[in-house]
């Protein structure tokens, strides 16, 4: 259940009743965990457990505010379903301490999904443009009825988005996937993935994460001594760059990427970037003007999951048809979702992470930057993210490593 829960984290078009198929496994999960125990667990770490009261009173804080009666009842749900990831990353903390395989599940799990999703997307690029069919469309949608969207439509194009309805949610899968994998075919088809996706924080993802990995790799040749410049390995690099180069340019994705990069160059740098970067952008100032218009409890504890769209829609009178909706942006979603309180409470977990990871596994450390700096600019801390967030911080302080367990595994059996 642990592998089965772990491997459709981020597959988001198996859902039942607009509920995805991770949720009902965490609950399974959860059931199987209490009837085998007989006990509920709760965690020995104060941060952690302060941040989902913090969820929880952020609910109360959207009942007793002025908000129309599908967000009070979204706050309440939303707040439900983190009960379910709180005792599911309890009883894995738990049996992280017992077995020394339940991480290797985990990982095993998450490399697995992520496998499928990073060669989804090119089947799903082929298909569409050589056929002209929207794979997730067909099988999802029309075929299974699992929801009524499958697809990641922007501006009237259609570009791939895995197994999700939309790409951002995997902006922080690849940043993860690049350093789970080893195999330089499989970090190639990860960048190239990032480049057709057609999501921008993807693209920005994966460049910060090849940016201080190479950073990294400099500093320690440099300490150790070793920088020196190899002929035959830098005439190998060159090659294998030229052919790399002639493949993309033979499969037209070289032009692809040179439009993916002059399009954010001029989303970040342009002297007219376009309607998305500019409402992102714009979410931090209307921030100073919600506080204005907020009581108190709203600007100290928020105005419960799920929920920041409603202060938008207060000022702008935008999306008010839909029962609710979240701001498209971490730093002013979360600070609106949870008040000030939550919001720090939250980045302070995230930068523990970064900075003690860092003493770790630098990995541990520009995974976390990387997924930081994503979220400046969009939504990146989906619920998976979260349960791989709480499982990194069990690996640093249970001494276990995440990036390597596989290997230290393979290294027993041997």
């Amino acid at each position: 259940i642990l592998f089965l829960m772990t491997f459709f984290s981020s597959l988001v078009v198996f859902q039942l009743s607009g509920r995805t198929w991770f949720l009902f496994l965490q609950i399974l999960f959860c059931i199987i965990m209490l009837m085998s125990t007989k006990k509920f667990s709760f965690l020995p770490f104060s941060l952690i457990n302060i941040i989902f009261l913090a969820m929880i009173i952020s609910a109360l804080s959207g009942l007793i505010g002025n908000q129309i009666f599908s967000y009070k009842k979204a706050a309440v749900v939303m707040a439900i379903y983190m009960i379910p990831m709180y005792f599911t990353a309890t009883y894995c903390y738990s049996l992280m301490i017992k077995r020394n395989d339940i991480l290797q599940i985990i990982v095993l799990a998450f490399k697995a999904m992520s496998f499928v999703q990073i060669t989804w997307i090119p089947i799903q690029y082929v298909f569409y443009h050589l056929l002209g069919i929207d794979l997730n469309k067909l099988i999802f949608v029309n075929l299974f009825h699992f929801l009524e969207n499958a697809s990641f439509v922007r501006d009237w194009v259609w570009y791939p988005s895995g197994l999700t309805w939309h790409s951002a949610v995997l902006a922080p899968l690849f940043v993860i996937s690049f350093f789970l994998f080893k195999n330089l075919p499989l970090k190639l088809l990860i960048i190239i993935d990032a480049v057709i996706c057609g999501n921008s924080t993807a693209f920005i993802g994966v460049i910060i994460c090849l940016s201080l990995y190479l950073a990294f790799l400099l500093l320690e040749r440099l300490n150790q001594g070793k920088f020196r410049i190899n002929p035959i390995l830098m005439m190998g690099s060159i090659i294998v760059f030229l052919i790399v180069i002639l493949l993309l340019y033979k499969l037209g994705l070289l032009k692809v990427l040179a439009e993916r990069i002059l399009y954010l160059w001029m989303r970040l740098f342009g002297n007219q970037s376009d309607a998305s970067t500019s409402a992102h952008m714009q979410y931090y100032f209307d921030y100073i003007t919600v506080l204005k218009k907020s009581n108190i409890f709203q600007i100290l504890f928020g105005y419960g999951e799920g929920c920041s769209g409603y202060t938008i829609s207060q000022i702008y009178n935008r999306y008010t048809g839909l029962g609710n909706w979240a701001v498209e942006c971490d730093f002013v979603n979360i600070a609106l979702n949870r008040g000030i309180v939550g919001f720090i409470l939250y980045y302070i977990f995230l930068l523990n992470l970064s900075f003690k990871g860092l003493k770790k596994d630098k990995r541990y450390f520009i995974v976390m930057i990387a997924i930081l700096i994503q979220g400046f600019g969009y939504n990146v801390q989906w619920d998976y993210i979260l349960f791989i967030e709480l499982i990194f911080f069990f690996c640093i302080k249970l001494d276990q490593n995440f990036f390597e367990c596989l290997k230290k595994e393979k290294h027993e059996g041997e």
